[in-house]
């Protein structure tokens, strides 16, 4: 099968890292009602998913691909259409909790994981293939390297765990980047409700869209949208990375919106 670059299709090869990522959704497959793969391509992933007798759902963008899964796996219920814009009202609700799983196109994965991650509380688990520098943008704690609006937003709602790493080669055509496998477990309370998740991500996105600047000077630039005696608690040599996502909730609910 001939991949669609401008789909950023990476077919998954590797059997040693196919049968990980088995071991992986095998250990928390007593957790989930249903299982939705994103992107399943040519089915090698879907092939030893169907071993554990879930419901299977799939999401794929490709139409070429859609209709050989179609052919291929006739107890599989496939959406032809794009992951970022899904929609979890396309699955009666008695299949919820499901297990999300899916090797995602490095061009769409943020977006994807957004809006599918948007509600925790239908979910068990999630489990991605992406481009390792994603990967720990979403999973990386205060202070270091790659904690970002997406790390504060994922904590959130989630705890995180990069399971292992994939190598370029374990893919056809291989991607210039490596990637990492990262599981996502929605926490038992959230901080935040579920309905406002999108909205904090909104609220990140401003406080994070200058991160040299501190957080202080961040939210000056908001000054008439809430009480000034706020800014008087905050560190004022702080940036955006440095701030506890602790603080981050408690603002939100303060000032939000913006």
């Amino acid at each position: 099968m001939k991949n669609k670059r401008f789909l950023g299709q990476h077919f998954l090869i590797s059997q040693n890292i196919k049968d990980k990522i088995f071991e992986t959704a095998e250990k928390y497959a007593p957790l989930c009602k249903s299982i939705l793969e994103i992107g399943p391509g040519t089915g090698a992933i879907t092939q030893i998913l169907l071993r554990l007798n879930k419901p299977f759902f799939a999401v794929e963008k490709d139409n070429i691909l859609s209709h050989n899964l179609k052919e291929k796996f006739r107890n599989l219920v496939l959406f032809e259409e794009d992951a970022r814009s899904f929609s979890f009202e396309s699955i009666e609700k008695k299949f919820y909790p499901m297990m999300i799983i899916g090797n995602l196109p490095y061009y769409a994965a943020t977006d994807i994981m957004l809006n599918l991650l948007a509600y925790p509380s239908r979910i068990s688990s999630a489990h991605f293939t992406i481009q390792k520098e994603v990967a720990l943008k979403f999973s990386s704690s205060t202070g270091q390297k790659y904690y970002s609006k997406y790390s504060v937003w994922t904590h959130c709602y989630y705890d995180t765990k990069i399971d292992f790493s994939i190598g370029k080669g374990c893919f056809s055509p291989p991607p210039k980047v490596t990637s990492s496998f990262l599981t996502f477990i929605p926490k038992d309370y959230f901080e935040l409700d579920e309905s406002d998740s999108l909205k904090f991500f909104s609220f990140l996105e401003k406080l994070f869209q200058q991160q040299r600047k501190t957080i202080y000077a961040n939210l000056k630039r908001f000054e008439k949208s809430f009480n000034s005696d706020f800014l008087e608690t905050i560190n004022k040599k702080a940036r955006p990375n440095q701030i506890e996502p602790t603080f981050y909730y408690s603002a939100f609910k303060k000032f939000f919106p913006l």
